[in-house]
């Protein structure tokens, strides 16, 4: 059997549609012709991939790249395969596609000159895709042989030939060839960088999505999950609600986990009522689109509970009037009986199936709220199941104690656990304590103790020592040993260096000045940062009320016959008026107060102390210093309802008579003889 060159024309039958005359196809005429294929493909390539598009969407709005790329090649597949299933049918039954019939070009067997068997037509579609996929590098073969045959022509043994003498190629030039092996090579190489990058890429998502969490959730609240005690372990919202209501994360970790129980239905309701209570307070129809959602979803659940109450809390005003009062004590009741739900009675077990973010956020809105006290202890006793939430109960239960003027026991919980209780809350924990020593008993020895602790727990590499209240407790503590003989204005400049935001330098630079011999300068800067407007729950706002309180105590030690100093005061007065929102309000207040009784101006005294005892209601020797001050200055009858008001209070502390001067034991006597006449 002789076979034939299959290099040399070969005559073709009348029957193959004219193709006797057909010389091997232009390059670029093949370009075209795929090109108006693709066009035509396009839509019915769109579709195929239409379902995958979706699958990418989701994942990405899941932030799940390796589902996102996985769901991308899946649509890529799907095109390629449509291309496959074009090119095989078309070729196989005519032997061109719409296309190349477009320029007169076909694909014939190269060993009979007719259209190719179907599975070669199978065979060069697939290859031709491969090429494709590479950047199109086979494709330059069309420049490396003489019948341009490249690697898909080559696999099926097919050849492309055009019916259109004038469009028929020649053999190759040199620079053609050369042109094309440097294409060839450079596609290659970028298909091969491309191709490495991506699987690399590929295998890192896919070491991702193996991992138990999902990286950009909150680390905080993964470390948690992994130590929370007890059989069952929580969902990770239930537990970055406990977190966020013991201060350990911040709104955007609470937001993240909140937006992950919701997409992959890991906690939907609590889900819902973090989203609520992320809003809250800042965008009300926000915060009830997602608090309607939980009582949908279950109107029983202690979820809906904390709702219901929230909506109470955001319809109460703070007006002063009698209607407004009220209403605020029937919310104050209400959180009270949602408390006693929690909390085991006799002939009641205890509700085991209380989680511990119910607990940390009725706590905190009862010590907001300044609910029953005795509440707040009870809910207190209960032991934790995770340190974090251990550290907060001691806070809580450390100021209620506090509070209730029962100072040795809140010193006696702060110094007993101080020790087991992770560092971040240990210094919390401790400049609250070293805070209200230096405020209330001025520079004592359990002051020093506090504040020996606090300095102790902070950590200058986890930036605790830029926290605006350490940096405002140490200042003071600062003062204290330089007062007593152990210490130097060069803590000063340690405390300054601490300091980040500018406030706190100034403030530190300030009483340094104050401290030396340049007090005037001292005093004008405290002025300057008293005057500042700061916005409400930032730390800058800690600084300039400290900076007010500051003033006001300088002011105080004037003679009582400056008017300047006096003027200045009242200045600072208003402005305290003004603030009532401010951190440290009631430090702010006691100064004030101090300040206008040392000066006898009883009447404004006695305006500041009403506003002050509402914060201060636990301190009855200050409750009782007001109820003084408003009888000397010719209100009796508010003199004897303050005093009355103390008598009555259910706080446990007495009134010690021998704190108070004689002269106010017989003004606190008169204004009892008054209130029994009346």
């Amino acid at each position: 059997m002789v076979l034939d060159n299959p290099f040399e024309q070969k005559p073709v039958e009348k029957n193959d549609r004219g193709a006797s005359n057909a010389g091997t196809a232009l390059p670029l005429d093949r370009l075209a012709a795929h090109v108006a294929d693709l066009v035509l493909l396009a839509p019915i390539m769109a579709l195929a991939m239409a379902p995958f598009r979706r699958a990418v969407m989701e994942a990405k709005l899941l932030d799940n790249s390796f589902d996102s790329d996985f769901a991308f090649l899946q649509g890529l597949v799907a095109a390629i395969a449509v291309g496959v299933v074009w090119e095989t049918f078309f070729i196989s039954m005519w032997g061109t596609s719409p296309g190349r019939a477009i320029f007169g070009i076909r694909v014939v067997d190269i060993w009979s000159g007719t259209k190719p068997r179907p599975f070669h037509a199978f065979l060069r579609a697939l290859t031709w895709w491969g090429s494709a996929v590479f950047l199109g590098a086979p494709f330059f073969g069309v420049y490396g042989n003489v019948k341009r045959r490249p690697l898909h022509d080559r696999v099926a043994d097919t050849e492309v030939r055009s019916r259109n003498t004038r469009r028929q190629s020649a053999p190759p030039r040199i620079s053609e060839l050369a042109a094309g092996s440097l294409f060839a090579t450079g596609a290659i190489f970028f298909a091969t960088l491309i191709f490495t990058s991506q699987a690399v890429v590929l295998k890192e998502h896919a070491r991702l999505a193996d991992a138990k969490e999902i990286p950009r959730l909150c680390e905080d609240v993964t470390t948690a999950v992994a130590g929370w005690e007890g059989e069952s372990k929580p969902t990770r919202i239930s537990v970055a609600l406990s977190l966020s209501a013991s201060g350990v994360v911040d709104t955007n970790c609470l937001d993240i986990e909140a937006e992950y129980a919701l997409w992959n239905n890991q906690g939907r309701l609590l889900g819902y009522f973090a989203k609520g209570m992320i809003h809250y307070g800042s965008d009300g129809e926000e915060s009830e689109k997602y608090f309607a959602k939980v009582c949908d979803l279950e109107p029983e659940s202690d979820s809906c509970r904390m709702v219901g109450w929230y909506r109470e809390l955001s319809m109460t005003s703070d007006g002063e009037s009698e209607a407004d009062i009220n209403q605020n004590v029937d919310v104050v009741e209400s959180l009270e009986k949602l408390a006693r739900t929690l909390i085991p009675s006799e002939g009641r077990k205890a509700r085991t199936s209380s989680p511990e973010w119910l607990r940390l956020f009725v706590l905190r809105e009862l010590f907001v709220q300044k609910g029953d006290p005795s509440l707040i202890l009870q809910l207190t006793q209960e032991a934790a199941r995770h340190e974090a939430v251990g550290a907060k109960l001691v806070e809580y239960r450390a100021r209620v104690l506090w509070r209730l003027d029962q100072k040795k026991e809140a010193k006696a919980t702060v110094f007993t656990s101080v020790d087991a209780l992770p560092r971040h809350q240990r210094v919390v924990l401790t400049s609250w304590l070293c805070s209200r020593e230096l405020y209330e008993s001025s520079c004592s020895a359990d002051a020093s103790r506090a504040c020996e602790m606090m300095e102790k727990s902070a950590d200058v590499a986890s930036g605790d020592t830029t926290a605006p209240s350490f940096v405002v407790a140490s200042l003071r503590n600062a003062e204290c040993r330089i007062e007593r003989g152990r210490g130097t204005t060069g803590a000063f400049t340690n405390l300054a260096k601490h300091a980040e935001d500018p406030s706190g330098r100034k403030l530190v630079e300030s009483v340094r000045l104050l401290r030396t011999q340049d007090r005037a300068t001292g005093l004008a800067g405290l002025r300057e940062l008293a005057s500042t407007d700061s916005s409400e729950g930032t730390e800058e706002e800690i600084f300039v009320t400290e900076a007010n309180i500051r003033l006001v105590e300088e002011l105080a030690k004037r003679p009582r016959n400056d008017r300047l100093a006096t003027k200045e005061i009242n200045e600072l007065r208003e402005r305290w008026f003004q603030s009532r929102g401010a951190k440290r309000y009631a430090d702010w207040g006691r100064a004030l107060f101090e300040a206008l009784s040392r000066r006898e101006d009883w009447s404004k005294a006695a305006e500041v102390g009403v506003l002050l005892a509402g914060e201060v209601e636990t301190d009855r020797r200050l409750q009782t210093r007001i109820a003084v001050a408003a009888w000397k200055a010719g209100k009796q009858q508010l003199a004897s309802e303050l005093v009355e008001q103390l008598e009555r209070s259910r706080f446990p502390a007495s009134l010690d008579p021998a704190t108070l001067k004689s002269a106010e034991n017989e003004t606190l006597d008169r204004i009892r003889r008054s209130g029994r006449r009346r």
